[in-house]
């Protein structure tokens, strides 16, 4: 985090690099930022599948809620449709 934190202000807490290790230094940058985007590439796909998994639990016990509802309608209707025909 140091080291990002630095190049994104334009100073390094690293000694300055020779010629002849520019290149690994450069190939190894790429390699802990591809790392360091897969983290947090992986990080942000587990959050969303947990949302996403919450989401979908409040609505199949929305509709669970929406389902008693309904039978409790029903019997209603039924038990006033009932009473209709022996009155």
């Amino acid at each position: 985090r140091r080291d990002r934190d630095a190049r994104a202000n334009g100073t390094s807490t690293r000694s300055a690099p020779t010629r002849g290790d520019a290149m690994t230094r450069d190939a190894g940058d790429d390699a802990m930022t591809s790392e360091a985007l897969a983290t947090f590439t992986q990080g942000l796909l587990e959050q969303m599948q947990g949302r996403f998994q919450t989401m979908s639990d409040a609505i199949i016990t929305k509709i669970d809620e929406m389902q008693e509802k309904i039978e409790a309608l029903e019997r209603s209707v039924g038990e006033i449709a009932s009473e209709t025909r022996e009155g």
